[in-house]
């Protein structure tokens, strides 16, 4: 996806919030903003530059000034916490369902749900446990999620892109509905801190390893699965898998870019929480989105 004006805007001021989390003093503060922006001018020549690339040197930046690996561990163990609580009941009323299609497409709205525990966009607040399970009762998922739940369905080997802390205990539904229909379920998870992103540091935390056949790491901090990054063992789980389930925005944002190297179907799975996001996807802000592209030669 390219670069927009509103994503520069958004960066400092998400940065920002970081830079006030990680620095008590004034002084340090000003400090920190200024390496920011001159990131920001240094890097950005056109709107060529995906803005992934960019989230992912301004949040390193901010961890080796502040020498803080890790700027959102307390939150990210409370969201899995929170989200462990609630987890429970509603795998038993995804798997109540009857018919597999359907307990797919409650799979996904549950995934969805889950990707509004996120800390890393500006005009956005994460909603309260029991804010996302009102919103689970309503939500409207724009796309064909019956389309998507077939895919899955018809796929032997599908890996799946976890984004958020908390929302990656909803994901786990999803290896939990597959799973016992024979499916091989992978999660790749960071393998450093980036945001609230989980990362195999709080997988086990999470219970993933529990519903999926493997759980790996990227072997990166980057926002997304960056092919100059990423180990020699993501490359070929992904190479050997029928299709990429992308949760969030990032791995969108990164994805849409190389999915003619990649070469495999991709199912989104994110909320709009942005305009430009919206405007990317053609939908509303603050649509759920299911955006399944099949790769075809």
């Amino acid at each position: 996806m390219k670069l927009y004006t509103e994503c520069i805007a958004c960066q400092v001021k998400v940065r920002f919030r970081d830079i006030v989390k990680l620095f008590p003093d004034e002084k340090q503060r000003m400090e920190a903003l200024k390496a920011v922006i001159k990131v920001i001018n240094d890097r950005i020549v056109d709107n060529t530059l995906n803005p992934v690339r960019l989230a992912t040197e301004l949040f390193r930046l901010l961890k080796s000034l502040s020498r803080v690996t890790d700027p959102y561990a307390k939150e990210k163990a409370e969201a899995n916490k929170l989200a462990l609580s609630v987890y429970p009941s509603i795998r038993s009323h995804v798997m109540a369902i009857n018919s597999p299609e359907q307990r797919v497409v409650e799979a996904l709205r549950v995934s969805l749900v889950g990707n509004l525990i996120d800390f890393g966009v500006a005009e956005h607040t994460p909603p309260s446990i029991s804010e996302l399970l009102s919103i689970l009762k309503t939500l409207h998922i724009h796309g064909d999620p019956k389309a998507a739940a077939k895919a899955l369905l018809k796929a032997k080997r599908i890996v799946v892109l976890m984004d958020n802390s908390g929302e990656a205990v909803f994901d786990r539904i999803i290896a939990d509905i597959l799973r016992p229909l024979g499916k091989e379920v992978i999660a790749i998870v960071k393998g450093g801190a980036f945001q609230n992103d989980i990362t195999i540091h709080e997988a086990k935390d999470a219970g993933l390893y529990e519903s999926f056949d493997e759980v790996v790491s990227t072997g990166t901090d980057a926002a997304s699965i960056f092919l100059d990054e990423v180990s020699e063992e993501v490359l070929k789980i992904i190479k050997h898998s029928d299709i990429i389930v992308s949760k969030g925005m990032a791995n969108y944002e990164y994805l849409t870019d190389i999915e003619h190297i990649l070469r495999k179907t991709v199912l989104y799975l994110l909320i709009a929480k942005c305009e430009p996001i919206a405007i990317d996807t053609r939908a509303i802000k603050g649509a759920a989105l299911t955006i399944l592209r099949h790769f075809t030669t």
